[in-house]
């Protein structure tokens, strides 16, 4: 597990920005917010920090050119001035785009952290359970839209089949899971909509995965940000690779006789894999935390999730 905060500046947007900061506000914002904040906060530690943003960037920059930051550690119980400080820093120096800043505490790396039956007693003693391994507050949970967490469901074959999605059941799925109307659901699942994105497997038009990032009128009771269907089978050649993020291959590897080890290695993995390993189909959804434990418990009928799934034999999968 470990933790990202993500700092949102508003009043910085315009119609053809990218969504990162320039090189001179990533200046402004250390030199004129984050240390004079750090320096307001805890005076005597404030010296280990560099005095600019130059400064930094020479010392992190390698002779091969790679950037390797420092970890600085703040005390937790000064954390909460943190960002108001910062704030003022950026006001008072003349940057009044400083006021808007608007920090997103995101916990990352705790995919299978708790899981749970479909009862929900079992997931009410999940989510305290991750509450406590992420220290926070039960509290947080009356806080509207400010905390967000991903839930999933998974289902495994008893003949350890390899399972997949339907392409014909997304709308099923979503009509159910995020309780929509039928013409709301429809319109989010219809090839064209800018919400929804379909995922073919093996190339089969009617086998396929998806992913919806519904708008503001189709997320339903749950308030659905986000929801993904998808097999298991992708992790066994998953990995994050020059913008990729499964094993590949390129034109000038092959051309430099890679190839055939290439192709060798990935056709023992997938003969392997047939002794060895079943996909199993999932589904997720990101809603409120407040939400955890109510969504997707009562709201999948078993029949119509067992026909949303086709199941192959291993050999003819893998």
């Amino acid at each position: 597990m470990h933790n990202v905060v993500r700092v949102f500046i508003p009043q910085l947007y315009h119609e053809n920005r990218t969504q990162y900061l320039s090189q001179d506000e990533q200046r402004i914002f250390y030199e004129a917010g984050l240390r004079p904040a750090v320096e307001r906060l805890e005076l005597e530690k404030s010296s280990e920090w560099p005095a600019t943003y130059n400064d930094e960037m020479f010392r992190a920059r390698g002779n091969n050119g790679q950037l390797s930051f420092q970890t600085k550690v703040i005390a937790d119980w000064l954390l909460p001035y943190l960002g108001d400080y910062i704030r003022s820093s950026l006001s008072n120096a003349g940057y009044s785009w400083g006021e808007g800043l608007v920090f997103l505490h995101q916990i990352r790396g705790v995919k299978h952290a708790t899981s749970h039956s479909l009862r929900t007693r079992s997931a009410r003693d999940a989510l305290r359970t991750f509450l406590g391994q992420n220290h926070l507050e039960p509290a947080i949970l009356d806080l509207d839209n400010s905390w967000w967490v991903d839930v999933g469901i998974e289902v495994d074959s008893k003949e350890k089949s390899c399972l997949a999605w339907r392409t014909d059941s997304h709308f099923h799925i979503v009509h159910q899971v995020m309780g929509l109307s039928e013409y709301r659901a429809d319109k989010i699942t219809t090839p064209g909509s800018s919400k929804y994105t379909r995922d073919m497997a093996s190339h089969l038009t009617a086998v396929s995965g998806c992913r919806i990032a519904p708008g503001d009128r189709s997320r339903g009771p749950y308030d659905v940000q986000y929801l993904q269907m998808y097999t298991t089978d992708k992790s066994l050649t998953y990995r994050q690779d020059q913008g990729h993020y499964s094993k590949f291959i390129t034109c000038t590897a092959i051309l430099k006789g890679r190839a055939m080890g290439y192709i060798k290695s990935l056709y023992d993995l997938y003969r392997n894999a047939i002794k060895t390993s079943h996909s199993l189909a999932r589904l997720e959804v990101r809603v409120p935390l407040a939400k955890a434990d109510e969504v997707l418990l009562h709201s999948i009928d078993e029949d119509i999730l067992r026909d949303s799934l086709v199941s192959f034999p291993r050999e003819e999968w893998w």
